[in-house]
């Protein structure tokens, strides 16, 4: 096991990226920068070692992140230079470190070495201060390569012996050196086009193509070994060498400051001063990509152990995505999020201000309902059958159609011209027929036609706290209320805590699932009631949930989510009893660990917080991938 597996403060559970256009996409990033404890903002490159621990590249020297923590080296503790560009890991398990001066060092046995033959490198870098990014690389043989900036690729041997693989090359000739899987390019600059491409000592003739590459160290080299090809990155440009002829695949609006293929075999292209891309093929389409971090800077790109995405700026530190898949809603973020329903035109959110957020076509922003009062809507559900969306508040019930609120009749709360007092609805659902049962702070009501035709205060002075309501084909509801479980039938209220004392605890949620009833209580942890024999069992934090207060539960398929003060549980239990349970939280992307509600619609989970609103794609969701 790992080390970052062994530190890392967030539960490690990832899921997969999918293609959305990139209007509709935004994640939720985790920033870190100098506050958080990096060195600087100016950060280089990203890097994985062995063990696990994620580095820095930086122009403050390298850092260190363990899961919980930074850990800052400088010149004091050994290294060569402050800023450092590249960071490599040797079949010794040495971390190198390749700086401005292009001087070298390594990271071993907790201690930084300066490398013994730095002179050398001195002597034949002369002023030049720049090496070819991407480009350092140290083989089996531990022969160290890298390019210099208008020198050429220096190649040293383990005795110090130095070579130069340019050194007879003539101006305007790139060669590309292939050592092990890495590519190394090098360019013998001059104000001329580019006249000859040397890979793998096969001479490519480009004269007449008209190629400047200018004196710049931002190009990259990718081989695809499935195409037997080699792709080129510079300036705005991105070309093909393939069986001696080389293509321009595409040209881009900005210059190419990062270019990279990962183990997916997906391409990654940063563009200065707008974010970067990662396209699915080398076709480099709009369609076949996806967009991050607008307007960043991002200097490299790492997919760890873990398959969490981190990015580092050259203005803005590092962001780090645990999840494609996790999306937010940005119109939601740090809002206080009560509410979700949605129908296959609308999505309906609301809030703890007394406004509805309303969106057409799933995530794009529509328009605001102000509820007029000082009331927030606490519930909302959508209803098929009628078209439109139930809204229960603290003090009445609406529909919601066509963008327009209309009350429901006001009989709900007056009877003989007198107020029955505080209503409050804190649960809905539908019945049977086309009618909707509310539970209130004062029992249940059941209102059909616009009329109400049932109130359990008035009707059988019965006044309980009903927080969650499940409206059974025979007509009888499941009761979750302030003093436990409840049964309503045919005019009777049986309370199931004289049957088992487990169900005698504050209940906020209910979700029947095959045969068992799934409680979620406040403070008691979730509690299964299975409906054939009467038997129970409960899971709380012992049993590996993250809390044992429920405040929400979602069915997918086969699978429960669990929505609590202190994020998600994915729960499946077999047929047997057994169970397993996962979890993740702020540190996989969520906007907040304080959930308030689950909500599913086709296959789309959305994870409704007192920060905003997660949503990701259930189809797309290992949930095996731990």
């Amino acid at each position: 096991m790992n080390i970052l597996r062994k530190l890392i403060k967030y539960p490690l559970i990832y899921l997969f990226l999918i293609n959305i256009p990139i209007y509709a996409q935004e994640y939720a990033y985790h920033h870190y920068g100098v506050k958080e404890g990096l060195p600087s903002s100016e950060v280089y490159q990203v890097f994985q070692d062995r063990k696990g621990y994620i580095w820095f590249a930086t122009d403050m020297g390298v850092s260190r992140y363990n899961g919980y923590e930074f850990t800052n080296f400088d010149i004091e503790n050994g290294l060569t230079n402050n800023t450092i560009f590249e960071i490599f890991e040797d079949h010794h398990g040495k971390i190198w470190f390749l700086s401005l001066s292009n001087k070298l060092s390594y990271f071993y046995k907790n201690t930084i070495v300066q490398y013994k033959y730095n002179k050398i490198i001195e002597k034949y870098s002369g002023n030049s201060k720049l090496s070819i990014k991407r480009t350092f690389h140290i083989d089996s043989l531990d022969n160290i390569y890298f390019s210099v900036l208008d020198k050429g690729i220096f190649k040293l041997s383990p005795q110090g012996e130095y070579y130069n693989l340019q050194k007879k090359d003539t101006a305007g000739t790139i060669r590309i050196v292939k050592t092990a899987n890495k590519l190394i390019p090098g360019y013998n600059f001059a104000d001329v086009y580019v006249q000859k491409i040397i890979l793998n000592n096969k001479t490519i003739n480009v004269k007449n193509k008209k190629l400047f590459f200018g004196t710049s160290p931002l190009y990259f080299t990718e081989y695809d070994s499935k195409k037997d090809a080699v792709l080129i990155s510079y300036h705005n440009d991105i070309f093909k060498i393939k069986q001696n002829q080389i293509t321009k695949l595409k040209t881009f609006n900005s210059e190419i400051i990062w270019f990279s293929k990962d183990q997916y075999n997906r391409y990654w292209v940063s563009l200065r001063n707008e974010g970067v891309y990662c396209f699915e093929n080398d076709k480099f389409t709009p369609k076949n990509s996806t967009f991050f971090l607008k307007d960043k800077d991002v200097s490299s790109i790492l997919i760890d152990e873990e398959k969490g995405y981190w990015f580092t700026t050259l203005n803005n530190g590092v962001y780090f995505l645990p999840s494609f898949e996790l999306n937010l809603i940005h119109e939601t973020k740090n809002k206080n999020i009560l509410g979700i329903a949605q129908s296959d035109e609308q999505l309906l959110i609301s809030l703890y201000e007394p406004e509805l957020m309303v969106f057409k076509n799933k995530y794009q922003y529509d328009s605001k309902i102000f509820l007029g009062l000082t009331y927030s809507a606490s519930k909302l559900i959508y209803d098929q059958r009628l078209k439109l969306f139930w809204v229960g508040t603290y003090q009445f019930v609406q529909q919601f159609k066509a963008n327009k609120l209309t009350e429901v009749h006001k009989s709900l709360w007056f009877r003989n011209n007198k107020k029955l007092g505080e209503i409050s609805i804190k649960s809905m659902a539908l019945d049977q027929f086309s009618g909707i049962w509310l539970g209130t702070y004062t029992g249940i009501s059941h209102i059909v036609d616009q009329k109400v035709i049932y109130q359990s205060l008035i009707d059988d002075n019965w006044k309980e706290m009903v927080y969650s309501i499940i409206s059974n084909p025979d007509g009888s509801l499941w009761l979750g209320t302030f003093s436990g479980l409840w049964k309503y039938k045919n005019g009777e209220y049986i309370h199931y805590e004289k049957q088992n004392k487990l169900l005698q605890y504050r209940i906020n949620v209910l979700l029947k699932h095959k045969n068992n009833l799934f409680i979620g209580t406040k403070g008691a942890g979730l509690i299964i009631y299975n409906l054939k024999t009467e038997k129970t069992q409960a899971l709380h934090i012992r049993e590996g949930l993250t809390s044992n207060s429920i405040t929400s539960i979602a069915k997918y398929k086969n699978t429960l989510w669990i929505g609590t003060n202190k994020g998600v549980n994915i729960l499946n239990v077999k047929d047997n009893g057994s169970y397993f349970i996962k979890q993740f939280d702020s540190g996989n992307g969520l906007l907040s660990n304080e959930i308030t509600q689950l909500y599913v619609h086709d296959s789309t989970m959305y994870i409704a917080t007192k920060k905003g609103v997660n949503y990701l794609n259930l189809n797309n969701f290992n949930q095996n991938d731990r």
